[in-house]
């Protein structure tokens, strides 16, 4: 194959008709000859016009009568040689069938016929030769599309659309603006060049983008803003102006009419139009449609709009989230062009080759090279990005990547000559790291330039607005450790309209309302400022996120150095003693060569140091190396975003932690021998400052390789390793030998959430269907297709990946390979490149026939029920989740409307029924078929061998029967306060449910006020005093009870699980251990309630119950865990069932709250050259009906020993395994021993690091893993949490009674069940200072994320007087108000009438809605602490200071203090120090 060749001069200037003249004069003259030179020759039109022969000709034969009509670009003239040919797919008649707007009663009709046709139009074009890279988009509308091989001409065919009038506003603004279409060319190229001309990834259509122009020129026109001549003599004039417009327009307060021309104010959100306004509405149906259209978005407030003047209710803006990107290019080039213009008057010799459009249009003249004719180009190569501009300096490194396209590249030895033929370094540097240029990296993997080092000047387009509305900003948000380095181009920043603060106090670190201050929240406290109060930045270090900071005294390490010398615990930043260089291994790793700095980082996690930004880490290796047939399957990165080339990865906080040769920190003592508790690791600084960082960077899986921590949110871009919020392993990088883990004395394990939820903006799991044959697997271990398995023999065998076995590929899966392994089809199947994927799976994995899930509530309506009104908040529970808000008061005439019409909770498929129970059973027949108009209730007595009296009716469509249900759920609670039955039978019930649900599984969601004490499976009172702290204590943690044994075991076996809401109204005893037993077996999940109160407590069940109804939930499920030769796993933990070892995990139900624990064990010897996988394979039932399995797959390096393990430990999973492992044990030993072990545990694994991988320290240091910090902290938590507390929990707020059996059995199985985030918060809660936020704090910042203030300590030493703190564990969520608050604090956030404590209700569950700029910070604050949570809803309780008994629970959850007679943070750390000095002093050698 031979490449076209061109030569160094832009290629339009070859119809530069004037040379001479000034720069304003070049500029009109060059804006005329690009548009010449894009425009098409009457060879290209000749050859297009061909094509389109072609095809009608193809159409005609597929359907005779079929016509195919030509609209957009290539109908009004404006298309480029890169355009596409859209056409519509119609027939005679078609527009006759379709009818007008509105409904008609032949369009549905001729929809689908005209979707069949052009579906069978594009089966037949897949059928010939003459096309290539045909397919069909299944959309509403579908979109076909095929390419011309011989011509390269692009089609895209739809079957339905109003094209005329746009069509014909174009020509009529062509004819009308001579200057427009010049414009169009130079400016649509501007945008295409940095990929902002695709609505999908937020930038601008042509249609919307020429539409932008006619605004701009039609508002000149109207308006003489400035010099608006619109004719071919002032084209340059015209481009500075529109740069200048719309590089300074305000997006946010404005937007644009074209039809008339006018400049609109945007409205606010269902903002009323005064009467003269709605007046001339009535009048100006153009400006009624404004007014409708034009308003504040309040997710995207920047966005752009422009009324489509086709269509008045359509805004041209809509997708193009991108526009601030877009302002800032227009402002960038603004200033360049202008610069560049300068120089032209000074030497217009600089400009001969390039032209002053250089900097506008890009260097890439290669791909406008490609007019028309055979495009000989390969097609990987040909679509490289290369997005890259400079800001000022050499022209000649304005050449792109494609400029290797001007070389003979037929061999590895001339893509070495091309690249090096490029002069301009900073395209040396474009090549290299040209995220989408693998096939040049399969040619030459190792190329490096010495001169990329110094690379400072060149700006990278980025796509990351795919993942999010903003990108990233330019203000600081940006990782500061890039100066100096790429940076991604950012827009100028927006400060968006706060609020004016409320009068009367002046919040602590803001200058709002500065003017005589009145009060003050608060008092503050500089030692404080480092962790409460934001304003101030010596105090939060989140700019230096990912940067060395080596401060005189050694910053945040070094400073610890001189703390500990009394109590033994002094410091130094790092040990001195020898690092082993690590051993390069092959090229079947996923991770990088672990390079080993010169000296160990003493800032934040062990950071490289300035002017150290070279890449220290792994995670790249795939990036830069040659693609081989041990790693084929390997995901290539997706965008510039992920390549850690484009941005060192040094800067991202998750791959660059622990870096260092000894990662540790030091932590010492004064002279005095006293602790200064602001120098221990600190976990809510562990946490800020990996938020701050990822609400702008995602997180690439196989490029980063140290997850963020569990309590902060992320977005994970799937790059065939399993997103962390799926699967977490202990330690992602493995030690070969038993021993060699024994040494770090960690656990080796898995952390397993298969069903998590995704965040907005996460591509979702792909879901995939190989048909009857099932999906791919390997034939010995039975493992699934994965993208670690390798292909040989051309394609004919896959090489497992855990068991290295070879298989046969099934002939319907061959594709052909490349010569390095890759499949041809690769990037098309989601399997060999995304780590977690959805196999629908044929009948042979079915136990029962997949139904849409059954909802079954169980309802108790006993007297204390009814009396309490728990029975009354469970309905209208109920009616709320299923319904929405508007069930609870019904929907009027709309009350039957077609299940088409509602808005589902529930996905299609599901149904519902509803049972209820005291000493009877009641089933209610909900089903409208049977004419009723109210539920029919059936009674059952006999409760010794309960019976399902309904065959129908009892299961129905929660939306054909609306009227039905909520009827019954309005009234039961009136029906049975006149039946009082004191005692349920609980157990009969369940069985009853249980046999309900036998046919088909389903899930039970069980409401219980009072333990059950009537019938078979009768409870007693377990809890005694006596034996608390005694051998015997372990049998309180589990049931006895063989009924509610042989229950769990039959709904496991039946696929059905349960939900329990328990609610104990005055405080009593639930038998939690053995009515919990159930939800446990099958797993479910238990609510439970402590002393209910049902005007505090009703809107946190319904949101409960909502979230239980409406998360994803899969039933009838299965589990097995594989992993690699050499590795066996050892045992599982968490809620479900094995009956033998190495049995699969059966589960009734499971969700996406649910996780469990897998450890594994050695049965060999690892292979270092090899990397180590895991793969997780759950089948279930998803609540539509279908069965599926979810697959996860994790890898992780190998190495020789134990200290390149210690560098890549992700700290969140080893917290939770430990705590599931020791809540698993506690049915076996007694809780005491048990929390030895836990100390043990922490003593052991600080010992083992001191002893063998800290290097040289003296021995009055308490050294900590970098990895590990704050490792100590969650350790002390686990012991201080309920469910291993040593001694009864007595809370006032709990009416003083005991609650240690109740609440350590429930705590125990939520722990057993927690995911990373859930764990991570219920250990260590949020505490925000509420009278200390800024007037950022809790709005939308820049970057369009809600602005979080930073939480603080968990220490009654950081709170300050005449405070109010918010205090967030997962669980509950408590506004605790200090004594001495302000009054006006109090009426900001709770109205004018609430300005002492005395005045609050403390039955209240949220905050009013106010006007006031901090009750609303706190609003939004709440509302987004809401959506990162686990499975428990958020609603404020209040506790004040010396008023409510919640203050106990604020005092418990203060877990550095000393508090129930257990140690205090400081006090621990000693503790544990004084053990690992004497494990140092029994094993002195290292």
């Amino acid at each position: 194959m031979h490449w076209k060749t061109r030569k160094d001069v832009a290629p339009w200037l070859r119809n530069l008709h004037c040379s001479g003249g000034d720069a304003l004069s070049r500029l009109n003259s060059e804006i005329m000859a690009f548009e010449a030179y894009m425009s098409p020759t009457p060879a290209e039109m000749a050859s297009r016009n061909d094509a389109v022969s072609q095809l009608r000709a193809h159409a005609t034969m597929t359907a005779p009568g079929t016509l195919l009509e030509e609209y957009g670009s290539y109908n009004t003239g404006i298309y480029t040689p890169s355009s596409d040919i859209d056409l519509r797919l119609t027939s005679p008649g078609h527009e006759k069938q379709l009818g007008e707007r509105g409904p008609s009663s032949t369009r549905p009709k001729a929809l689908r016929e005209n979707h069949q046709r052009l579906r069978a139009f594009i089966r037949h074009l897949q059928a010939m030769d003459t096309y290539t890279d045909t397919g069909l988009i299944p959309a509403r509308i579908p979109v076909g599309f095929a390419t011309h091989r011989t011509t390269g001409v692009r089609f895209q065919i739809t079957g339905v659309g109003e094209i005329s009038a746009h069509d014909e506003y174009v020509k009529t603004y062509l004819a009308e603006f001579p200057a427009l279409r010049p414009l169009y060319f130079v400016i649509k190229n501007m945008l295409w060049v940095r990929d902002f001309t695709e609505t999908f990834t937020g930038g601008l259509g042509s249609y919307p983008l020429f539409m932008t122009i006619v605004a701009w020129l039609r508002l000149g026109k109207s308006q003489g803003i400035t010099i608006w001549r619109h004719s071919n003599e002032a084209l340059g004039e015209d481009l500075l102006g529109f740069l200048e417009f719309y590089g300074s327009f305000n997006y946010y307060h404005q937007g644009l009419s074209i039809e008339p021309p006018r400049i609109l104010a945007k409205g606010q959100p269902g903002g009323k139009p005064s009467k003269s306004e709605r007046a001339a509405m009535a009048e100006d149906p153009i400006l009624y449609a404004s007014s409708k259209m034009c308003v504040v978005d309040k997710f995207q407030p920047y966005r752009l709009y422009l009324q489509d003047p086709a269509n008045p209710l359509n805004d041209l803006g809509l997708k193009c989230y991108g526009i601030k990107h877009i302002r800032a290019i227009f402002q960038h080039t603004l200033a360049q062009l202008r610069r560049d213009m300068i120089r032209f008057e000074q030497d217009p010799s600089l400009f001969e080759n390039g032209g002053l459009l250089r900097s506008i249009v890009g260097g890439q003249f290669d791909l406008l090279e490609q007019k028309g004719g055979i495009v000989s180009v390969p097609r990987d190569l040909y679509h490289c990005a290369a997005d890259v501009l400079l800001l000022g300096g050499k022209e000649a490194a304005a050449v792109s990547w494609r400029s290797l396209l001007s070389h003979p590249i037929d061999s590895k030895q001339n893509i070495w000559k091309a690249v090096n033929s490029v002069d301009a370094y900073e395209v040396q540097y474009e090549i290299i790291n040209s995220n989408d240029s693998r096939a040049f990296r399969s040619l030459v993997p190792d190329y490096r330039s010495p001169q990329l080092e110094q690379h400072t000047t060149v700006i990278t387009m980025s796509d990351f607005q795919m993942y999010h509305a903003l990108g990233q900003t330019g203000n600081g948000q940006e990782d500061p450790a890039s100066q100096g380095s790429l940076r991604q181009l950012a827009a100028p920043q927006f400060r968006p309209p706060i609020a004016s603060s409320p009068d009367g106090y002046q919040q602590s670190g803001s200058a709002y309302n500065a003017s005589a201050p009145t009060y003050q929240y608060g008092t503050a406290q500089p030692a404080q400022q480092a962790y409460g109060n934001p304003s101030h930045p010596q105090g939060h270090t989140a700019p230096q996120y990912g940067v060395h900071q080596d401060p005189p005294g050694g910053g945040y390490v070094g400073e610890l150095a001189t703390q500990m010398g009394g109590l033994g615990l002094g410091g130094e930043t790092s040990g001195s003693g020898p690092v082993r260089p690590h051993k390069k291994k092959q090229h079947r790793h996923a991770f990088h060569t672990l390079e080993t700095p010169e000296t160990s980082s003493g800032a934040f996690n062990g950071l490289p140091a300035s002017g150290q930004l070279q890449q220290q880490i792994p995670g790249s290796q795939h990036v830069n190396q040659e693609i081989t047939p041990a790693m084929s399957q390997f995901p290539a990165p997706a965008n510039p975003l992920f390549n850690p080339t484009n941005a060192p990865l040094a800067n991202a906080p998750s791959a660059a932690w622990g870096q260092s040769p000894n990662p540790s920190t030091s932590i010492g003592t004064s002279a005095q021998g006293r602790i200064d508790p602001d120098q221990i690791p600190s976990v809510p600084h562990s946490r800020d400052i990996p938020a701050h960082y990822y609400q702008s960077h995602i997180y690439p899986t196989l490029e980063n390789h140290i997850p963020p921590p569990g309590a902060v949110p992320f977005i994970a871009h799937d790059q065939g390793n399993s997103s962390p919020k799926f699967a977490r392993l202990t330690m992602n990088n493995i030690p070969a030998t038993s021993d060699a883990l024994s040494s770090t004395g960690l656990p080796l394990g898995l952390l397993l959430q298969p069903l998590a939820a995704l965040s907005p903006g996460e591509l979702s799991i792909p879901v995939l269907d190989f048909g009857e044959s099932g999906p791919p697997r390997c034939r010995r271990c039975r493992a699934y297709i994965n993208p670690f398995m390798t292909f040989r023999s051309g394609g004919n065998r896959f090489v497992c990946n855990m068991c290295t076995f070879p298989n046969e590929v099934p002939p319907e899966y061959f594709s052909p390979t490349d010569p390095s392994g890759v499949r041809a089809d690769r990037e098309t199947r989601p399997e060999l490149t995304r780590g977690t994927v959805d196999f629908m799976v044929p009948k042979e994995y079915w136990a029962k026939e997949p139904v849409g899930l059954r909802w079954l509530f169980l309802i108790d309506v006993c007297q204390e029920a009814v009396n309490k009104g728990y029975l009354q908040s469970f309905c209208e529970g109920i009616l709320s989740a299923v319904y929405g808000a508007h069930g609870l008061a019904g929907s009027g005439e709309n009350e039957d409307a077609a299940p088409e019409d509602e808005v589902r909770a529930l996905p299609s498929g599901s149904k519902i029924g509803i049972m209820s129970f005291d000493k009877e059973i009641h089933f209610y027949n909900l089903s409208r078929q049977a004419g009723l108009e109210q539920a029919q209730m059936m009674v059952v007595p006999d409760i010794e061998e309960p019976f399902v009296p309904l065959s129908e009716g009892l299961f129905v469509d929660p939306y054909a029967s609306k009227a039905v249900i909520r009827s019954l759920l309005t009234h039961l609670p009136t029906l049975f306060s006149q039946i009082k039955n004191p005692e349920p039978a609980l157990l009969p019930a369940l069985n009853a449910a249980l046999s309900a649900l036998s046919t088909t599984g389903g899930k039970i969601v069980c409401s219980l006020c009072t333990l059950p004490t009537w019938g078979p499976g009768r409870l007693f009172m377990r809890d005694d005093q006596k034996i608390h702290n005694t051998d015997s204590e372990k049998k309180l943690f589990t049931t006895e009870h063989p009924g509610f044994k042989k229950t769990g075991q039959k709904m496991v076996e039946g696929g059905v699980g349960v939900d329990f809401f328990l609610a104990s109204p005055g405080g009593g005893y639930l038998d939690i251990a053995t009515i919990g037993h159930i939800s446990a077996t099958s797993g479910g999940e238990t609510f439970y309630y402590p002393n209910f109160l049902s005007p505090r407590d009703t809107p946190k069940l319904a949101q409960e119950i909502k979230h239980t109804i409406t998360r994803q939930t899969g039933y009838q499920a299965l589990m097995k865990v594989r992993c690699s030769n050499g590795l066996q796993v050892s045992s599982y933990l968490g809620n479900f069932v094995q009956h033998t070892f190495g049995a699969d995990l059966e589960f009734g139900v499971i969700d996406a709250d649910k996780a469990l624990g897998v450890m594994f064990s050695y049965d060999g010897k690892l292979d270092t050259k090899l990397d180590a996988h895991f793969q997780s394979a759950l089948l279930y039932t998803t609540a539509s009906g279908e069965r599926r399995v979810r697959c996860c797959n994790v890898v992780a390096s190998v190495s020789e020993g134990g200290r390149e393990a210690m560098r890549f430990v992700d700290q969140d999973a080893v917290i939770n395994l430990i705590a599931k492992e020791a809540a698993s044990r506690m049915a076996e030993r007694p809780l005491k021993d048990i929390r030895g072990a836990l100390t043990e545990k922490a003593v052991d694994v600080l010992a083992d690091y001191r002893k063998n991988f800290s290097g040289s320290h003296p021995p009055g240091q308490l050294v900590l893993p970098e990895n590990l910090k704050e490792f100590g902290m969650y350790m002390l938590s686990v012991l201080k949490s309920r469910a291993f507390k040593g001694k009864p929990l007595t809370c006032s707020y709990m009416f003083g009674r005991s609650l240690n059996l109740t609440t350590l059995t429930h705590d125990m199985r939520m722990i057993k069940s927690m995911g990373a985030m859930e764990l991570s918060l219920y250990l260590y809660p949020r505490i925000i200072p509420v009278h200390n936020l800024s007037e950022q704090d809790g709005f939308p910042g820049e970057n369009g994320h809600l602005v979080m203030p930073h939480t603080i300590r968990a220490s009654f030493s950081r709170v300050e007087e005449g405070g109010v703190y918010l205090v967030d564990n997962g669980q509950i969520c408590l506004l605790w108000i200090h004594a001495q608050v302000s009054p006006n604090l109090l009426a900001d956030l709770f109205g004018e009438h609430h300005t002492t404590l005395q005045s609050l209700d403390p039955a209240s569950s949220a905050l009013p809605v106010l006007e006031t700029h901090l009750n609303a910070q706190v609003r939004n604050i709440v509302q987004y602490l809401s959506t990162i949570r686990g499975s428990k809803a958020l609603t404020v309780q209040l506790a004040r200071q010396g008023l409510d008994g919640a203050e106990y629970e604020f005092a418990r959850l203060l877990v550095e203090d000393r508090n129930n007679e257990a140690q205090s943070y400081v006090d621990w750390l000693v503790h544990v120090h004084r053990h690992i000095q004497l494990e140092a002093r029994a094993s002195p050698s290292h």
